[in-house]
C-alpha cells in the first residue's frame, strides 16, 4: 500500500465508533480511537502514524484487528 492511502480506517489498531440504530442495526460513523497506544481520538481520514499496521484480510473477505476476526463491511 502506498503513503497516500495509509490512513488510520485500513491500520489494525483502529477501532471504529458505531451508533445503534433499533435493536440490532449499528451504522459506522468517521471518527473512531487507536488501540496502540488506547485512547488516542481519530478520524477515519487521519494520515497513518509509525506506528500504522496494515489490516490482514483473509481471502474470503474475512479481516483480522487486535486479535478479532470480523466481516469487511459492504
Amino acid at each position: 500500500m502506498d503513503e497516500q492511502t495509509k490512513t488510520c480506517v485500513t491500520c489494525k489498531y483502529f477501532c471504529r465508533h458505531y451508533t445503534r440504530r433499533g435493536k440490532r442495526m449499528f451504522i459506522p460513523l468517521a471518527i473512531g480511537h487507536c488501540g496502540n497506544p488506547r485512547l488516542r481520538e481519530k478520524k477515519v481520514d487521519t494520515l497513518a502514524c509509525q506506528r500504522y499496521v496494515e489490516v490482514v484480510e483473509e481471502g474470503d473477505g474475512m479481516i483480522e484487528r487486535r486479535g478479532v476476526v470480523w466481516e469487511r463491511p459492504r
